[in-house]
Formats: C-alpha cells, sequence, structure tokens
C-alpha cells in the first residue's frame, strides 16, 4: 500500500486528486538483464513470462521461443510480416495473445509481434520472454522506481500524479520532453529499453562536436531489431539537463539511428535516454496531466 505520505515525500510528486488507499492499480518488481535493462513479470495465460520494459517501444513483443511453450488455445497467430524499430526492420508474425495478465485478475488481450530473442541472448540473457511495450505501459500512469526496483502502475481516471516537466506530443504514448546538451536545446526521449544513450548528429553539431573533433572515438556496436554490427561514434559530453536535473561528464553515442527517424526525429536535434542515465532514479509520468518528473 502506497499512503500519501509515501508518494508526496519518497517520490517527490504533488497529489493533484484521487484517493491512496488502495496504492497503485498494480505493483511489479523490477529485475534486471545482465546489461542492466528492467524486466517484469507477466502471465499468459497460466504461464509465467519475464518481458524486458521498454517505453521505446509503441507495441509489445513475444518470442518465438515463448510461443513453442504456450498452450495452442492461448494464442492464434495473424500474419507475416515485418517491424521497423532502432536501428533496422526484422520479419515478424503478427499473433493475437488471447489473456495477457501483469496483475493477478487483470488479463486482456493483446496483439503483438513475434521473432526468435535467440539473437539478442548476449543483450536480454536467457530469462527474457518478450519486451513490453507502450501498448500496455501506456495504459497507466507510470511510477519508473529503478532504485527501490518496482514498477507502479496508476489507472489514469484516479491517478493522482503529475510532475514538474511538461511532456511533449508524441506518437504511442512515446515519453518525449525538452532537454539540454552542453546548453543547447534537444527534443529527448525516454526510453528503458535502450542500454546505451544516444545523440542524432544534428544534436552533436548543435552542441560544438564534429566528426574531427578531438575526443570523438569509434565504437562497433549492436544497435536495433535486426542484430546487426554498426560503426558508430561516442562522447564524453560536458552536460545534460533534463528540468532540474544534471548529469554531467556523460558518455553518449553519436549516431543517426533508425529510432530519431521512426519517432520522427530525423530532422531535429534528439537525445534517446536510455538506463544508463535512468538507472537509479524514480521516474513519474502522467500521461493524464502530460508531464513527468525525475528524482
Amino acid at each position: 500500500m502506497i499512503t500519501r505520505r509515501e508518494l508526496l515525500t519518497g517520490l517527490g510528486c504533488s497529489i493533484l486528486t484521487g484517493d491512496l488507499r488502495a496504492g497503485p492499480s498494480v505493483t511489479l518488481p523490477l529485475t534486471r538483464t545482465k546489461t542492466r535493462l528492467a524486466t517484469v513479470p507477466v502471465t499468459i495465460g497460466r504461464t509465467a513470462a519475464n518481458f524486458v520494459l521498454d517505453t521505446g517501444a509503441g507495441g509489445s513483443l513475444v518470442a518465438s521461443e515463448m510461443l513453442s511453450r504456450l498452450p495452442a488455445e492461448d494464442f492464434e497467430i495473424q500474419a507475416a510480416g515485418s517491424v521497423s524499430a532502432s536501428g533496422g526492420s526484422a520479419a515478424v508474425r503478427r499473433v493475437l495473445i488471447h489473456s495477457l495478465a501483469i496483475s493477478p485478475g487483470v488479463h486482456e488481450p493483446i496483439e503483438a509481434n513475434s521473432l526468435p530473442f535467440a539473437p539478442f541472448r548476449d543483450q536480454f540473457g536467457a530469462g527474457v520472454d518478450g519486451v513490453l511495450g507502450m501498448d500496455v505501459v501506456g495504459r497507466y500512469d507510470p511510477i519508473f522506481d529503478f532504485h527501490a526496483q518496482r514498477l507502479y502502475l496508476f489507472a489514469p481516471a484516479t491517478s493522482p500524479l503529475h510532475g514538474d516537466i511538461a511532456m511533449e506530443p508524441a506518437e504511442y504514448h512515446r515519453i518525449q520532453f525538452s532537454g539540454s546538451l552542453n546548453g543547447r536545446s534537444v527534443t529527448a526521449t525516454l526510453d528503458t529499453g535502450s542500454v546505451q544513450s544516444g545523440v542524432n548528429w544534428l544534436a552533436a553539431e548543435q552542441a560544438g562536436i564534429t566528426r574531427t573533433s578531438p575526443g570523438l572515438r569509434e565504437k562497433v556496436t549492436i544497435t536495433g531489431i535486426d542484430n546487426t554490427p554498426r560503426l558508430v561514434h561516442e562522447f564524453e559530453f560536458k552536460e545534460l539537463g533534463i528540468g532540474p536535473r544534471r548529469w554531467r561528464s556523460l558518455t553518449l553515442v553519436i549516431a543517426d539511428l533508425f529510432a530519431f527517424d521512426a519517432m520522427h526525429l530525423n530532422h531535429t536535434p534528439a537525445i534517446n535516454l536510455g538506463m544508463d542515465v535512468w538507472d537509479n532514479h524514480q521516474i513519474v509520468v502522467s500521461f493524464s496531466m502530460r508531464r513527468l518528473s525525475i528524482r
């Protein structure tokens, strides 16, 4: 149970309306992959599963290996196709999951994409069965508590939450807001499915970094759903600012990744903020009020 006082003092958020005696609609424990991504427990039918919490994904994914463990009556294969995500595209099968639960007694059907997760074991580890995207998480006002390792989800109609940072309009309930990089304005997104934060070249150049700047390093990394190695650059930026929060001497990837194009940010100085920034922080998000707080 979360009391009014606990929310005010423990999470640093303001209470507008609502009775908190029953606490949030859903409380989930968070565990971590070996790359520090956060995972949450879900149930498909009667089968327990473990999904990566991904605020950068508009829709959820189910590993094809997970489908092979499910009874046939728990899902339907609808169509084959492809999906585009950060860094590229991949062939998928569209599936209807008849019953996915993130809380006892709350079972809902969802449409999801399915693909093999074997290529992502280095990133996810062996215990990940899917990705929980904003098609599910975006139905709630969430608190991502990466310090206490908890995810709290409030029903929007009764959510008491709001924050001190305005959220910008974005598709698929993506969490998007203004920030600054080396003192220059950028559009920022919260992406808990990304291990390392990255900026596009427009943001880097606006911050004074060119492809010949001293301290710029080349790095081969695996980015994107197609699991293809890519050459990117890294640079240690002086300061990242989000509202009153400041991160200094922060190493970021610089690359014009497909994620920026998918979010219509390829022509805007932008930064995609992953778990290297959010680890050990609490983020309160109110979709109903279009505001967030970071503590």
